[in-house]
């Protein structure tokens, strides 16, 4: 770990730290607090990757010229240039052992590294919230910050049928929740779930070769409550779209999912998250008083 690295993770609070290790938070949590604390928690995680990513290229480019090295010293010892060879294979196992050593300082920064939807998603999420939310007001939040393909999100195993094909694995990581009370007396609650299909594929090509090859189907499945006060809002009427509109006695109920599919891993836009919610309001007409 970097000297500026460990000068920021030694200001962290241990509630911090602990949610860096654990990778969880669960429970009741005032917006402008939990603002605060994630934002020290993704500057952390922000520069933990950089630095990763730095380490990783290097110990890249030393583990490449190590084996050149080496490769050309043996190549020169077959022309009894044994000083030449001497001198090269030592630079040459001295640029390996540094590329493992820079490998293994990567893993070791990935024990406090954090899924990047909490700082790219999570925290203006909840920063937002807080400006719709009374001073005083706290919410129920659920908050993973973990591998959306950890074993203990595995939801279905689907073998190959035969020796050759694919067979699947199925993850399911719900990762963040959230019920909150807004300052016009509605309750949001929503859910954001990605599912992983992991696709294993085994294939013998004509010539006889067997080639395994794994592929990643990522969908992101949000799920939208909001239960506005029949004292301020009623049904707007017309079509709802993709949302789902009761009516009960004491409040309008609207509810909404969405789906996005993608064959890379990438973060959900916030920007379109508060789009849907916003969506939710278009089913609503305000109740004059």
């Amino acid at each position: 770990m970097s000297r500026d690295l460990k000068t920021l993770y030694k200001s962290l609070t241990p509630p911090q730290r602990q949610f860096l290790s654990s990778k969880r938070l669960n429970g009741n949590y005032h917006p402008g607090k939990l603002t605060k604390f994630l934002a020290k928690v993704s500057q952390f995680d922000r520069l933990g990757d950089e630095k990763r990513v730095r380490v990783k290229t290097f110990g890249g480019w030393f583990l490449a010229t190590g084996i050149i090295l080496t490769i050309a010293s043996l190549i020169i010892r077959a022309n009894t240039l044994n000083s030449v060879f001497y001198a090269g294979t030592a630079l040459g196992g001295l640029l390996i052992l540094a590329a493992i050593i820079l490998f293994l300082v990567a893993k070791s920064l990935r024990k406090n590294d954090l899924n990047d939807n909490i700082r790219k998603f999570a925290l203006p999420i909840v920063a937002i919230l807080r400006e719709e939310m009374l001073p005083t007001a706290r919410f129920k939040l659920k908050l993973l910050g973990d591998s959306a393909t950890h074993k203990q999100y595995l939801k279905k195993k689907i073998p190959r049928k035969e020796r050759y094909g694919r067979a699947y694995e199925i993850y399911q990581h719900p990762w963040f929740s959230c019920s909150a009370k807004l300052c016009d007396g509605s309750q949001l609650s929503f859910s954001l779930v990605r599912q992983v299909r992991v696709i294993h594929i085994k294939k013998r090509t004509p010539r006889g070769k067997i080639k395994h090859k794994t592929k990643h189907k990522y969908t992101d499945l949000t799920l939208l409550k909001l239960s506005a006060p029949s004292s301020r809002y009623a049904a707007a009427g017309g079509k709802p779209g993709n949302a789902r509109v009761e009516q009960q006695a004491n409040k309008v109920v609207v509810k909404a999912k969405a789906k996005q599919k993608s064959s890379v891993e990438k973060e959900p836009d916030y920007r379109q998250f508060l789009q849907q919610v916003q969506g939710l309001y278009a089913n609503l007409k305000a109740v004059k008083s």
